[in-house]
């Protein structure tokens, strides 16, 4: 009796724990983000889309503690957070949404944890690593994309004016090639070296005597509005301009009339497939921007690395429940889709 007694407890306890919730998995990531200062709406953004994929997989049995690192938007700082993440925190995993990203490289390539950058693009001062993951993709697509609408409006010529950087020369040489083909012509690479645009008075004259077909213009939003302010006082209402997202920011919180939107088209990246859209909305009650998409997959992708044998080679294939997503040579994430948007009369809407 004894023994039957014994052979249905040790059966009972055998059930309790089959049907007892499993233990959760736990993975320590660490994020540094720009989230004060002039670049604080790109840091918040990546970190929304972080939070975003931690609820999901929570629900999925795999618990994230995120460790926050703030930048400040300022170079010095990145490295400081990343020594106090990667030595006070032990952080198996880090993901950045910081323009700084490129002064982690060469020191966290000697740990071999996976890096993901949501901020900085594949451009002529990216540096690259095996465990370095450039999410926002390859610079010069900002430009390339505009190539149908070039071929529709018959423009002949064009010129770049930009921020004096790595990123602006890459642009510049991305426009260079655009402009070099049979029918074209390239008029210049214009630079400043005011963040706030304030030193382009001057180069703007050049730029007028020369009268491109399209001058693309790399700026932060406040600079991009100083500028579209000084074609205006030069008469340069029509001027054809290409430029990039930022003119979201500019008509958001209205930084320049919208007159002078009326030639600008942007191009914006579109957000990857999957549910991330949808479950932003639901989450937090507005649509993403930013970089927020990246920062969702960037969490997701490096969950399911962590649990691989092979950490960077499961996150190199870019293989995610809902959809693959493909890195090229360099860790570079490829295949980003760009729209093409104008501005008419304060409104944003798809080019054509």
């Amino acid at each position: 009796m004894r023994w039957m007694l014994l052979i249905i407890s040790v059966c009972m306890a055998s059930v309790a724990w089959a049907e007892a919730p499993q233990a959760q998995r736990t993975i320590k990531v660490g994020y540094i983000g720009s989230l004060s200062n002039f670049a604080a709406e790109y840091g918040q953004a990546v970190l929304d889309g972080i939070q975003l994929a931690k609820d999901e997989l929570s629900a999925q049995g795999v618990e994230t503690k995120l460790v926050i690192e703030d930048d400040g938007s300022e170079p010095r700082s990145t490295l400081s957070a990343y020594r106090k993440l990667t030595g006070l925190n032990q952080i198996e995993g880090l993901i950045t949404g910081t323009w700084w990203a490129n002064s982690l490289v060469s020191v966290a390539a000697k740990t071999k944890m996976p890096l993901l950058s949501c901020e900085t693009m594949y451009d002529k001062e990216a540096l690259t690593a095996p465990n370095y993951f450039i999410m926002e993709g390859d610079l010069k697509e900002w430009v390339r994309v505009f190539e149908p609408v070039i071929e529709a409006e018959k423009i002949e010529s064009g010129a770049i004016l930009r921020f004096q950087s790595g990123f602006g020369e890459t642009l510049a040489q991305a426009m260079a090639e655009t402009f070099s083909k049979p029918g074209r012509t390239f008029l210049g690479d214009f630079e400043y070296t005011d963040i706030q645009a304030g030193d382009v008075a001057q180069t703007l004259l050049k730029i007028k005597a020369l009268k491109p077909g399209v001058l693309f213009i790399d700026a932060q939003p406040a600079g991009l509005a100083t500028i579209l302010k000084r074609l205006g006082e030069l008469g340069m209402t029509s001027q054809r301009i290409f430029t990039h997202s930022i003119v979201r920011e500019i008509v958001n919180r209205h930084l320049a009339p919208s007159e002078l939107l009326v030639h600008t088209s942007f191009t914006a990246r579109q957000a990857f497939g999957g549910p991330f859209a949808d479950n932003f909305r639901r989450k937090f009650g507005r649509e993403p921007s930013h970089q927020a998409d990246l920062g969702y997959y960037s969490l997701l992708l490096i969950a399911q690395g962590l649990a691989a044998k092979d950490p960077l080679a499961s996150i190199r294939t870019g293989d995610l429940p809902q959809f693959k997503l493909t890195f090229g040579d360099k860790n570079v994430l490829t295949a980003h889709r760009h729209q093409i948007f104008d501005v008419h009369d304060g409104i944003i809407v798809p080019h054509g």
